[in-house]
């Protein structure tokens, strides 16, 4: 019989949800990866194109590097097919005490795990987690390693950054309303998880309307006291940043008048942080990101509710619970140098260092260990399949999408959806990721040229 597959390079997909917190990230481990074997091609971008293209163009035995845990029957089918699975957990360790106690990641004794090849891991507190609620998940296939996007906030790469930002000395202004101020409603999101397979669905619409109301008492209070700073200190720059997939605007709306106030949603928190001075957010992971780029985060919660508030990026910063408070802290630190103490940081550090592997500088440069793992993985080159399979193979998941599109409902919340991802994306253009993989390059050094050709719009192949 004859063949229908042709072997190239060994082969990994990587898919990106969102450009701005996962994108440059993923290029560290690309880049670690190539260092490490020039013998692979690397297949990135938008997350749904770029997974339909690897299953329609190879047969098998390639690396699919996703950022979350999906349904088990769904990679099951990629076990079959010898496609090693690996998976980062974006959202890390992150979460509202309500999150965990109600809703732990990937909630409980998660097929998913037995058909993935490694799990990457923030930090120590997410391997307890998952050992504790997932009775007989293998523990070879839990890493800790961080992850890079905390190393890349670090001042070691203001250099890289600066190609792409060269604003200076402003104050950012963190407004993290992504469940109450969603561009997608709410009630649609529920709607999405309801028809979803994810596992704890349920549970996840209970916690989407329990946070949205939270979100949406603190969001006024807050915008109020930001006002009120902003009109105390006219001859201070601000730059509002809200979460890619907020509206943003309310705050475009909200802060029109004032020449000082810049929002733009432009581009990765680290692009911003390196010219940045003080930092102010209601609970993010951007403090965090800021932590690590030697900022001293003030959590401003004029409304605050224990069970819902991230309560680890409210620890590791000053803590403002009311308009007052965040004046004063404002003016001790813009007017006055206040700074914290080295038992201060220390003590912050602690907090931080079981949720986050690579908090200290030894543990520095989680991508290296991550592409090290994939390096170690038992991968058989890959397989291209001819144009008629390829074709068949099209025309067979086109039928399978007309499913969604005969159940009016469903099409209806995922055209809704849709419009959120495409947002999600926005960065993912050729000019900006060439250029983005020549400046990283120069910074981690590969002696070798990375090289970068756009397959068909949001894909591209990354190699040596």
């Amino acid at each position: 019989m004859k063949s229908h597959t042709n072997k190239v390079k060994k082969t990994l997909i990587i898919p990106i949800e969102v450009t701005s917190r996962e994108l440059d990230s993923r290029l560290s481990i690309i880049i670690d990866l190539l260092k490490l074997n020039p013998n692979w091609n690397i297949f990135l971008g938008i997350a749904k194109p770029v997974k339909q293209y690897a299953r329609e163009v190879f047969q098998k035995n390639y690396v699919l590097f996703e950022n979350a845990l999906n349904p088990g029957k769904l990679l099951e089918q990629y076990s079959d097919l010898n496609v090693k699975v690996i998976v980062i957990d974006e959202e890390g360790g992150i979460a509202t005490k309500y999150q965990e106690k109600n809703l732990p990641r990937m909630g409980y004794n998660n097929e998913g795990f037995d058909f993935i090849e490694k799990f990457f891991l923030w930090g120590e507190h997410n391997y307890n987690t998952i050992i504790k609620n997932h009775a007989n998940v293998n523990k070879n296939k839990l890493v800790i390693t961080g992850n890079p996007r905390f190393d890349l906030s670090r001042k070691e790469y203001n250099k890289f950054f600066q190609h792409f930002n060269s604003n200076k000395n402003y104050v950012l202004l963190i407004c993290a309303f992504g469940t109450a101020n969603n561009i997608i409603p709410v009630e649609i999101e529920n709607s999405y998880y309801m028809n979803s397979k994810l596992q704890g669905a349920s549970r996840s619409r209970q916690s989407l309307s329990l946070g949205a109301a939270y979100q949406k008492k603190l969001l006024k209070k807050y915008l109020i006291g930001l006002e009120n700073l902003i009109i105390k200190y006219p001859n201070e720059n601000f730059v509002i940043r809200c979460h890619p997939l907020e509206n943003k605007e309310i705050y475009i709306n909200k802060f029109a008048n004032y020449s000082n106030v810049l929002v733009d949603t432009s581009g990765p928190i680290q692009e911003w942080l390196q010219g940045c001075k003080l930092l102010i957010h209601n609970g993010c992971t951007t403090s965090i990101e800021g932590f690590f780029h030697g900022l001293e985060p003030i959590c401003f919660t004029p409304y605050y509710d224990e069970d819902h508030i991230q309560y680890l990026t409210y620890e590791i910063s000053d803590k403002a619970n009311n308009e007052k408070e965040l004046l004063d802290i404002f003016e001790k630190k813009i007017q006055h140098g206040y700074e914290w103490s080295q038992d201060d940081i220390k003590a912050k550090k602690k907090l931080l260092r079981k949720i986050i592997y690579n908090v200290d500088k030894e543990n520095n440069f989680s991508s290296r260990y991550i592409a090290q793992e994939i390096e170690n993985l038992d991968v058989e080159y890959s397989d291209i399949i001819d144009f008629k399979t390829r074709l068949f193979k099209s025309t067979v998941q086109k039928l399978r999408d007309m499913k969604v599109y005969l159940n009016l409902q469903k099409y209806l919340i995922m055209k809704k959806m849709n419009a959120r991802f495409k947002i999600g994306i926005k960065g993912l253009e050729y000019c900006n990721l060439k250029n983005r993989i020549k400046y990283l390059s120069e910074e981690m050094k590969i002696k070798e040229k990375i090289k970068i050709k756009e397959i068909k719009a949001g894909i591209y192949k990354i190699f040596i």
